[in-house]
């Protein structure tokens, strides 16, 4: 099922025109053009906190810490990788600049 899924939304991204998507039918139809967005604060947001984690995730393979540091770095780098993830997802949605 999940996998039926997956390749679904694949080939969406390959072969719908526009690059369009249409996860669900409830949902609008997300455009990969509107991820690129410089006159967004949300885009530069985004662009900030995804190098931000790719930093912290080599500060932590780079250097040995003390296990409690580590854990602290491992979850400041996935919080802002989830919430670049989540504001990339916003700014597929947003139909206000079509």
């Amino acid at each position: 099922m999940l996998r039926s899924a997956i390749y679904r939304v694949l080939a969406c991204a390959i072969f719908a025109p526009r690059f369009t998507l249409r996860i669900s039918p409830r949902l609008p139809p997300m455009k990969l053009s509107r991820l690129y967005r410089p006159q967004d604060r949300r885009f530069w947001l985004m662009i900030v906190l995804n190098l931000l984690s790719a930093v912290l995730a080599w500060f932590l393979r780079s250097w040995p810490l003390v296990p409690l540091a580590t854990v602290v770095v491992a979850l400041f780098a996935l919080g802002n990788a989830a919430l670049g993830m989540f504001i990339a997802w916003d700014l597929l949605r947003d139909e206000r600049d079509d």
